[in-house]
């Protein structure tokens, strides 16, 4: 049965409540439950022994750090530093978030004394220490939590929640031979009805596809600057990086995230021999709106995917036919002696 994983999210409030929301969009789009500490006050003692019985609770953690260090706890540290401390000590597998460009922050939005301000200096020193990737606007920070909690789940597999049934009500054996034979005879359908149009004359497989796209660069202490650039990728290579997540059906801002990090892969070391971007930090590599559905829409025609909505959401799923290409273009190839 498809599993759904808690994710405890940790920051200040009041000046990052467009990014927390963004947080909890791209989380409900991985299907996942974000656990959101506003609902309780941190001021009560109590209530901080309930926020680390749902820092228990939760499979992975989340900590979005902007201008702010936050309301201190008794001991003078600030309840979002606790949190992350108590999650590193549960040994929680967490990603940071932190903000690319400090000097950018409004100034109502930061911390005000020079205490405060050392403070918060050393608290994204710890947490830069972990996982973590730089965020900018609450868009790239919603693109970055989606690809962060997917490499988390790839690489941390958690326990996870399954919905319950009543006891006796239907057997799981049973319930698996069904759900399979239900699969096999809609495989058997699709593969058996024509395709609507011909797809030959259709760019597909090792041809290559113009991808424009968008990235940032910053130095230390500097401001991030925003370039627009194009690369070159095959249609396999596009199709084998977003495959792994039409598996069990995705959004579109999944696959988005999933290409832009393909890019960044592709062109970073290219990018880095250039001399205006040496010892530069490059991220929120974005691929165009335009050329993001031009690739989906040219999977969908030719039948390798298609709509499986759900709710508000769109989502998109392999087809069978989607699912061999993916095998076989995962395959290990026998080495040639």
């Amino acid at each position: 049965m498809q599993k759904r994983y808690q994710v405890f999210v940790s920051s200040t409030y009041d000046d990052l409540r467009e990014e927390r929301k963004a947080v909890m969009q791209g989380l409900l789009e991985l299907d996942c439950f974000p656990a959101a500490m506003e609902l309780f006050s941190a001021a009560d003692s109590d209530q901080w022994t309930l926020i680390k019985k749902v820092i228990d609770d939760s499979d992975y953690y989340v900590v979005v750090v902007g201008g702010r260090y936050g309301s201190l706890g008794p001991d003078g540290m600030s309840y979002t530093e606790m949190e992350y401390r108590y999650a590193l000590e549960q040994r929680k597998p967490i990603i940071g978030f932190v903000h690319a460009d400090p000097g950018q922050i409004p100034s109502a939005k930061t911390e005000q004394s020079a205490e405060g301000r050392d403070k918060l200096q050393l608290f994204k020193e710890l947490v830069l220490k972990k996982l973590c990737r730089r965020w900018s606007s609450p868009a790239d920070l919603q693109s970055g939590v989606i690809v962060g909690v997917l490499h988390l789940m790839r690489n941390n597999p958690a326990v996870g929640w399954v919905k319950a049934t009543p006891s006796g009500e239907v057997n799981a054996e049973e319930l698996i031979k069904y759900r399979r034979r239900i699969d096999e005879l809609e495989a058997l359908l699709l593969a058996s009805a024509p395709p609507p149009f011909p797809i030959e004359d259709l760019s597909q497989g090792d041809e290559l596809c113009e991808l424009r796209y968008n990235f940032q660069s910053a130095r230390v202490g500097q401001g991030a600057s925003s370039h627009d650039s194009t690369v070159m990728l095959t249609w396999n290579t596009i199709f084998a990086v977003v495959g792994p997540d039409l598996l069990n059906g995705t959004t579109e801002s999944v696959l988005k995230a999933s290409i832009g990090s393909r890019i960044k892969q592709e062109v970073e070391a290219d990018l880095k021999s250039q001399r205006n971007f040496r010892d530069v930090s490059l991220f929120n590599f974005t691929v165009h709106q335009e050329d993001f559905y031009t690739v989906v829409y040219q999977f969908r025609s030719l039948g390798l995917i298609v709509i499986a909505t759900e709710g508000v959401i769109r989502r998109w799923k392999l087809t069978p036919q989607g699912d061999q290409l993916l095998a076989y273009i995962k395959a290990v190839r026998r080495k040639v002696k």
